[in-house]
C-alpha cells in the first residue's frame, strides 16, 4: 500500500492473495477489487473487499 504521508510503499498483510486486478476502488473505508484473474487465466467478474488496519 502506498502511504501518501510518508511518500513511500508500505507492506501490509492480507488474508487473501490476489493479482491482475481490473479495478480498485475505495468505498466506505474499504477497498473493493473489481474483477481479477482466476485459474488458467480465466477473467473473473467478482468483487472482493478489504479493510486496511492502520497501525
Amino acid at each position: 500500500m502506498y502511504d501518501l504521508s510518508l511518500n513511500a510503499w508500505k507492506v501490509i498483510n492480507s488474508e487473501k492473495v490476489t493479482m491482475d486486478h481490473r479495478g480498485l476502488v475505495e468505498y466506505d473505508e474499504k477497498f473493493l477489487v473489481i474483477g481479477r484473474m482466476g485459474p488458467n487465466q480465466t477473467v473473473l467478474t467478482t468483487i472482493s473487499h478489504y479493510t486496511i488496519n492502520q497501525e
